[in-house]
């Protein structure tokens, strides 16, 4: 029986049980709240540990009129419920439903909007503060923190070097207009102006900074390091990234003339929660930084902010139902492929964990944050977790490294001709500055990637990198090559200072291109 089900499960974001009907505003209280968050049930004739002992029949009416009166005379806007009972082994409960309403922020008519807004945070009801209030007005608007304009930072003071910067890296077209287009900036007035978006993607919100904590046993009692992280959302989390790798156990190996490093809980994993802390969590809140911990038995996550929209934690888990809290943020981030479509990374990385024998990550939403606790595995599994195949990790279809990051296509080179036929390249004596077979304009100082004595062994492979692309990067010779990125960085130099390719950007923007003429 459905309704049995339900109440084995406990009181929670949306149900809670009475022995009887309670006063009239401990009624509108609880309803409030569930209209306000995700909707729910109040049932009348459950004890507080969920026994079954039903109503009074004979007082049903009355009990209906009573709740009627109480909805109509003590909350604003008005509330339409849904009042039944259900019967089981002969004992009737009086339900209460009522669902998220459209017109938020509702509120007790006697204390106001300010005072007299409740929000349901796990089993409890709890006076909503001004910012819960002003975002419950933004729901009523249909608009989110993230798509406001924010017009505390002029435009043309912003770097937005490094958002081209982060463009380019996954070879996707970068311009203004992109950029207003992903609803980071807007007009008004004939005038550009920032979003909440881009201001949060450039780390210039307060208390937007990451702080990461290595304690010493599995309480907070000594520290061993201590890290805090600002910038944009994108240095934050290769910070936060770099931090987790320096203090879990890792493993490399060189196989098949590849090498590997492999960490206790995989870096795939553990990217996609932090992607999750930093797109999902509550910006508009001043309270509160984002937390990691690491911990001997495990690794623990804090993100300002409940679960939006009545979400629940199951619901999370089962995967499916999509709430983003910053639906700006997310969009880019999933445009760039750094996150999953909305409502699946965190069932990925459960299935993904419980595939190689971790622990199953426990996601909890306590009160005003959102905690994800990642148990780490004890040697004897660990072990076992270092030579065992890590399931392909893929964003949005896109395969990804060993760290979970999309390598992406870049542009394919310009098409190779020589007259009127083509003609496949065969070593790098065949290309010209146009990318076309020219031999007899071909300056031959250096005649071929023979020169290279020492990488001898990825010769062919290089070749055949350098036919195909445009643009080569450290991360395509590491995926390609099945290197490590210290000797792809190696490579790269080499290549560069023998004239053969030319270094372009900086920091995780450098990407390389064959130059005009091979010399």
């Amino acid at each position: 029986m459905l309704i049995l089900e339900e109440i084995k499960k406990g009181e929670g974001k949306k149900l809670e049980f009475k022995r009887e009907l309670p006063s009239g505003e401990a009624v509108a209280k609880t309803l409030i709240a569930f209209s306000n968050t995700g909707g729910g049930k109040l049932m009348i004739g459950v004890e507080d540990d969920g026994e079954i002992i039903g109503i009074d029949t004979s007082k049903y009416l009355e009990l209906r009129d009573k709740i009627s009166n109480y909805i109509s005379d003590l909350i604003a806007p008005i509330i339409i419920p849904n009042i039944y009972t259900v019967n089981y082994q002969n004992r009737v409960i009086l339900v209460i439903e009522v669902f998220r309403g459209n017109m938020p922020p509702y509120h007790l008519r006697s204390l106001g909007i300010e005072k007299g807004t409740y929000l349901r945070i796990g089993a409890r009801n709890k006076p909503a503060d001004i910012f819960a209030v002003d975002e419950l007005e933004r729901q009523k608007r249909h608009t989110t923190f993230d798509d406001e304009i924010n017009y505390e930072y002029d435009i043309n003071s912003l770097n937005l070097k490094v958002l081209e910067n982060e463009f380019n890296i996954y070879g996707i077209p970068y311009s203004i207009e992109k950029l207003k287009n992903l609803r980071f900036i807007r007009e008004e007035n004939k005038v550009l102006l920032p979003t909440n978006a881009l201001i949060i993607l450039l780390g210039l919100m307060p208390f937007q900074s990451v702080q990461c904590s290595r304690f010493k046993g599995n309480n907070m009692e000594v520290f061993i390091d201590k890290k805090e992280f600002s910038g944009t959302l994108f240095e934050q989390l290769n910070s936060i990234i770099g931090f987790l790798k320096t203090h879990l156990f890792n493993r490399a190996e060189v196989i098949d003339i590849r090498r590997r490093e492999r960490f206790e809980i995989p870096i795939p994993l553990l990217r996609e929660i932090v992607v999750n802390a930093l797109i999902h969590r509550d910006y508009t809140t001043n309270r509160s930084n984002i937390k990691v911990a690491v911990y001997d038995d495990r690794i623990e996550f804090i993100s300002p902010g409940s679960l939006p929209f009545g979400l629940t934690v199951e619901e999370i888990i089962l995967g499916g139902r999509s709430e983003a809290r910053n639906p700006n943020l997310a969009n880019v981030f999933r445009y760039l492929h750094i996150m999953e479509q909305w409502g699946s990374g965190i069932q990925k990385v459960i299935d993904v964990a419980t595939k190689i024998g971790l622990d199953t990550p426990e996601v909890s939403d306590i009160g005003s944050m959102v905690g994800v606790r990642f148990p780490r595995p004890d040697e004897e599994r660990r072990e076992k977790i270092f030579v065992s195949e890590m399931p392909i990790w893929t964003i949005n279809g896109h395969i990804t490294d060993d760290e979970g990051r999309v390598i992406l296509n870049l542009p394919e080179a310009p098409k190779i001709e020589s007259s009127n036929t083509a003609k496949e390249i065969t070593s790098l004596d065949d290309l010209d500055g146009e990318g076309s077979v020219e031999s007899s304009n071909i300056v031959k100082e250096v005649t071929s990637l023979d020169d290279l004595k020492e990488y001898s062994y990825y010769i062919p492979q290089i070749t055949k990198i350098l036919n195909s692309r445009e643009i080569v990067t450290n991360q395509i010779f590491v995926k390609e090559l099945g290197i490590s990125q210290s000797l792809a960085a190696e490579i790269l130099a080499e290549l560069t200072k023998q004239c053969i390719l030319e270094r372009f950007g900086k920091g995780r923007a450098t990407h390389y291109k064959l130059k005009e003429k091979i010399i």
